[in-house]
């Protein structure tokens, strides 16, 4: 078949298409190998130094300077695409610093954001009360991500719900036929 590289062609065309089209950096999506914890970073940041790191979590606060602007982020851990999970645990904080002006309204607290760079070594500043030391990252690519938003639950997306199917009879508390396996219409 004379044409068979021709098809083969036009069918990855659009797979390769949607694979450039993603807007998250490469140094976001891919993990640097032998990452270190946070707290390896705070206890020994000289055997650290200059390594390229990945990290991410929630923005805490914003500090715009003349020429850069820090970010401090609260950090969480990462899924295999560099996203920072939504959960109640992390390891601490770190500051990013990024070349240029972030808006503080855009770049807000609670906002997820990952952040790729080299580690540069530990800032000491005051967290409330106690004095902390904050890893410091120098920033080449760093992603802000989409806002978290309530999933609804696709129970009450049921066109019959509440009342159950069809006409709402029989309708029993907690119970929802459109996810119920044994379910099956009444007879008469």
């Amino acid at each position: 078949m004379p044409h068979k590289p021709l098809i083969r062609t036009l069918f990855l065309l659009p797979l390769l298409w949607l694979g450039a089209c993603s807007t998250v950096p490469q140094a976001i999506r891919s993990a640097p190998p032998e990452a270190p914890s946070l707290p390896a970073l705070r206890e020994q940041p000289a055997s650290y130094q200059g390594q390229t790191l990945r990290l991410g979590g929630v923005i805490a606060q914003l500090h715009n300077r003349a020429e850069d602007t820090q970010i401090e982020v609260v950090a969480r851990r990462l899924s295999r695409g560099g996203e920072p999970r939504q959960e109640d645990f992390s390891e601490g904080r770190f500051i990013a610093t990024v070349p240029g002006f972030l808006d503080p309204a855009i770049y807000a607290q609670g906002r997820r954001i990952t952040v790729s760079g080299e580690f540069i070594g530990t800032i000491e500043r005051p967290l409330g009360e106690l004095p902390y030391r904050y890893p410091q990252l120098q920033a080449s690519a760093y992603y802000l991500w989409p806002e978290w938003r309530e999933q609804p639950d696709p129970r009450y997306q049921h066109p019959w719900y509440p009342y159950g199917y069809p006409y709402g009879y029989p309708y029993r508390p907690g119970y929802d036929p459109f996810w119920s396996p044994f379910w099956y219409p009444y007879p008469w």
